[in-house]
């Protein structure tokens, strides 16, 4: 499954890549949140359970911020939930330079213990210092081009070992047209990947390839359909990759491969393109079978900040929609 993990990550990062630069957000922003925002704080009312469904992306109303706190500049300072005996998570310092920009951010949890270093350099994060228990971290570390856009990831364990490292050849218009894979100090083949684009027909074509260079999988994308798909043939049914596709910021969807070419498929559309609140979610099975519908109602703030949500679950058993769950959000915001 090792291998999954890789192709997945790998895959994800071309298709989203591929896109134009995206403007860096705040903390805040990329959480969805519009306005000077200072807390939040989440309460969910449970009304029926969700239906169980396997290689989806259906959400079902998650909340990602059930207490959160950033400071003026967007930054999060606080994340976790309270829990009535008191609040779980983690709290964030970040130490900036004489320009003021982040340099480090030290995460520390509710009993004020470093879970995790995070350093930074003029083209993102460098290096993840994560801390499971007393002694040495778990270390990510990351090196970017001369362009500031990323070329290698590595991964090193406890005892100083290089667990895994992605390398990343990219275009002239920034997409990752190569990437290879490796894990373990003795740097064990894992999967080397192209993906290359059409200039004049716009299609992407991916291919993976086994070490001795024969392909393990391939297929080409075009107008954010998958056209042709070949998997080498294997006993594991969950092998394949899954896709990502966004048509455009309002719009995206995920599909999961399997080695004979079938696929469960999931999209969604969202509130709109500033922010991750879904609004409509449809989950289909490998025949193309729609399975699963979730819908979101919101109430809104003045900042367009929703402070009520009822999410409702449809699928073919329910005969009609049910509501799942009514999140009420209580948000506080910076002076002007």
């Amino acid at each position: 499954m090792r291998s999954r993990v890789f192709l997945t990550f790998t895959l994800l990062c071309a298709i989203q890549l591929f896109a134009s630069d995206h403007k860096k957000l705040s903390d805040a922003e990329s959480s969805g949140f519009l306005g000077p925002v200072k807390s939040v704080s989440t309460d969910t009312e449970t009304v029926n359970s969700p239906p169980i469904v396997r290689h989806s992306w259906l959400e079902f109303g998650s909340v990602f911020c059930r207490v959160c706190v950033f400071d003026e500049k967007g930054s999060r300072v606080m994340q976790g939930q309270d829990w009535g005996s008191g609040f779980m998570g983690e709290r964030t310092r970040s130490i900036s330079d004489e320009s003021g920009h982040i340099r480090e951010q030290i995460v520390e949890n509710e009993k004020g213990e470093i879970v995790r270093r995070v350093s930074f350099g003029p083209s993102g994060m460098t290096e993840i210092r994560t801390y499971r228990q007393a002694g040495p971290p778990f270390i990510n570390r990351f090196q970017y081009d001369e362009n500031g856009q990323m070329k290698e990831a590595a991964s090193i364990d406890e005892s100083g070992t290089t667990t895994g490292v992605s390398r990343f050849r990219r275009d002239a218009d920034g997409h990752i047209s190569e990437a290879w894979n490796f894990a373990g100090s003795n740097n064990k083949f894992l999967s080397h990947n192209t993906d290359i684009v059409d200039p004049d027909s716009g299609a992407r074509r991916f291919t993976q390839f086994n070490e001795d260079m024969t392909v393990r999988l391939t297929y080409t994308a075009k107008d954010y359909e998958v056209v042709s798909y070949w998997q080498q043939p294997n006993d594991d049914p969950d092998s394949g990759p899954a896709l990502s596709f966004a048509p455009d910021a309002k719009h995206r969807s995920w599909q999961w491969y399997h080695p004979d070419g079938s696929f469960e498929k999931t999209t969604k559309e969202f509130v709109d393109d500033t922010r991750p609140d879904p609004k409509h979610e449809e989950f289909y099975d490998g025949d193309g079978r729609l399975q699963v519908t979730v819908d979101y109602d919101y109430e809104f703030d003045n900042y367009k900040n929703w402070t009520k949500r009822t999410v409702w679950a449809w699928t073919p058993e329910l005969g009609a929609r049910q509501v799942i769950k009514i999140d009420r959000r209580t948000l506080v915001y910076w002076p002007k």
